[in-house]
């Protein structure tokens, strides 16, 4: 009821009953007064204030009801447990109930047109089929159905009543505005009468007033009762509007969901069936409702399915992972059978029980498992033919640094002897032989040298702790300076470099690229050497050794760090090949990368990280 109608309707109360209380004494004071006048005026004083109240209280309570009603709609869904659910639909009934009775005093005592009134109960009764189909779809799960019940249905009822009450509380105002004319006219006829009845006056008066102090009284706290009902009509409102608008979220979730969530009654007929089972079996909705769940699982399991949803309709369980003791599998609209992981959970209702299974189509991740299984056998084969190569390489290893040594030293030896006991006897073109004959031999033990140092840098135990790369740097170039100390070398090397490495091996490719840089600067009068640290591309920490040496075409620098591979000749700078590969496996063992650059006679940077 709008506020204004409300606020109107008490003021016309409360001035109807002082109005009356006075019409009444004058009709006394006209007829003579007396006792039994006093008593018959009273008896037409109350009817006249009692029927607007009597009227106005029942159909509020009726109102009042309705408004529990949609409470408890929405707590048949939201309940957790059975007992709150029953309680919810037992107080939906009970306050049905009340409601029509109410509505039935109002036609007792109403004397408008009592239609308005059988309007009113006639849509209650209407509203009950309409109740239990909402409860049944919300039981069943189906809340997007439960939602559009409610609002396309259900609402239009709880309006004709809502619209019936206000034409009563109308009507019942009309009519009492005009018993208090009637009463106001023959006050004015009869205001001249008898000044006899003056005793009966003064008793009148104050029966009267009490009578209108007990309205007073009535009428406020039927004023209080109203806007307390208004104001619960209204939350009870919003509270269902935002119910419907969560439950519309929900659904629609649910709808959309990746997964088949499927529903069956206690029968194992299908009542839910969303947009991911439509996807996964390729059933439409409307072709699997009611239908028995067999159609969606292969021939072979239906009877062991089955059992286990009676088994677990049975157990203590509100929810279990299928596919424990067996695999679960469905079937799709075109009869494939595809394996798949699943969840089921139960709700019990009065009795009712409704399984609602959770299922994942896990075709792709068993094939992908299967290739992950098949890929682990390859790699476990390919390591057992490494670990065969690699006790290969380690004889082979033995036999270099055993077998081919001697051969060499002996060479070497030979060699040596013929040129100092017979050097004298010899001719100038054969000690020229001889001796490139220990210089091949010498260089070939270097060679087998720096591949066994090759061989163990990629097997030996790394050992990481923290490193002072300055101090090893600057022991090196001191070593450097002092093997030729008539050469002009200036040496930069930063302050507080430190990594995380093994220190043997950090120290051979410090060791390396700062002999490199030596190395390819020794043809200039003078050269500098740098050795720093910066920032790489991808954030890591990186240190580089920089030369103004002999440089090297860029065309080339995918050869720099290939076994074996020299961008210079053995007579301009000799060297085996190795130190390069060999710097390059250490970092590459300690997760790091190293890279080049330079230009032919402008120098050579080699940056490395070690993470």
């Amino acid at each position: 009821m709008p506020e204004s109608r409300r606020n109107s309707l008490l003021q016309w109360m409360q001035g109807t009953a002082i109005t009356v209380g006075v019409v009444v004494v004058f009709v006394a004071m006209a007829v003579g007064g007396g006792v039994l006048g006093v008593r018959s005026i009273a008896e037409a004083t109350t009817e006249i204030i009692v029927y607007p109240f009597a009227v106005t209280n029942s159909a509020l309570e009726a109102r009042w009801n309705l408004t529990a009603i949609h409470r408890s709609v929405r707590d048949v869904v939201l309940a957790e447990t059975d007992e709150q659910r029953a309680a919810a639909i037992a107080d939906i009934i009970g306050r049905e109930d009340k409601a029509i009775e109410h509505l039935r005093l109002v036609r007792e005592r109403f004397h408008g047109d009592k239609r308005q009134v059988d309007s009113a109960i006639a849509a209650i009764e209407q509203w009950r089929p309409v109740r239990e189909a909402v409860i049944h779809q919300a039981l069943a799960g189906d809340y997007e159905s439960a939602t559009r019940t409610m609002k396309t249905q259900g609402t239009r009822y709880f309006t004709v009543v809502d619209e019936n009450i206000d034409n009563i509380l109308a009507i019942s105002n009309a009519m009492a505005r005009t018993l208090s004319d009637v009463a106001v006219r023959t006050a004015q006829l009869i205001i001249t009468g008898t000044i006899a009845g003056a005793a009966v006056l003064a008793g009148l008066i104050v029966f009267g007033l009490t009578r209108w102090a007990n309205a007073v009284k009535k009428s406020r706290a039927l004023s209080e009762r109203l806007a307390e009902s208004e104001e619960q009509l209204r939350g009870a409102r919003r509270i269902s509007e935002d119910y419907l608008a969560s439950r519309d979220l929900f659904s629609s979730i649910m709808h959309i969901s990746a997964d088949a969530i499927i529903s069956v009654d206690n029968n194992q007929h299908i009542v839910l069936f969303n947009q991911g089972a439509e996807r996964i079996f390729g059933y439409a909705a409307d072709e699997v409702i009611g239908q028995p769940l067999d159609i969606l699982l292969p021939p072979e399991v239906r009877a062991i399915h089955h059992e286990h949803v009676v088994d677990f309709g049975h157990s203590d369980d509100t929810s279990r992972r299928m596919g424990e003791r067996t695999q679960v599998f469905g079937r799709r609209k075109n009869g494939q059978v595809f394996p798949a992981e699943a969840s089921i959970s139960r709700v019990a209702v009065e009795g009712r029980l409704t399984f609602t299974a959770t299922l994942r189509d896990v075709t792709t991740q068993r094939e992908t498992q299967r290739a992950i299984e098949a890929l682990n056998a390859d790699l476990v084969h390919r390591a057992t033919q490494l670990e065969s190569a690699n006790r290969e390489l380690e004889a082979f290893s033995y036999s270099v640094s055993h077998d081919l040594r001697a051969p060499l030293r002996a060479v070497d030896g030979f060699s040596q002897a013929l040129m100092e006991d017979y050097a004298t006897a010899l001719p100038e073109e054969a000690r020229d032989f001889l001796s490139r004959i220990r210089n091949a031999s010498q260089r070939m033990g270097q060679l087998i040298d720096d591949m066994l140092n090759l061989s163990r840098v990629s097997r030996s135990e790394m050992r990481l702790q923290r490193l002072d790369l300055t101090a090893m740097a600057r022991g090196i170039a001191s070593d450097l300076a002092k093997s030729q100390p008539e050469r002009a070398v200036e040496f930069v090397i930063a302050d507080e470099l430190v990594a995380d490495g093994d220190p043997h091996l950090v120290q051979i490719v410090l060791t390396n690229l700062l002999g490199n840089a030596w190395k390819y600067t020794s043809k200039h009068p003078t050269a500098r050497i740098e050795f720093g640290g910066r920032a790489a591309e991808d954030g890591a920490q990186a240190f580089f050794v920089r030369d103004d040496g002999a440089g090297f075409n860029m065309a080339y620098a995918d050869k720099l760090f290939g076994a074996f591979q020299r961008l210079h000749g053995m007579d301009e700078y000799p060297g085996t090949g190795i130190g390069l590969v060999t710097a390059q496996r250490i970092v590459h063992r300690h997760g790091g990368r190293i890279w080049a650059e330079g230009a032919v006679e402008q120098g050579a940077t080699f940056t490395f990280t070690l993470q």
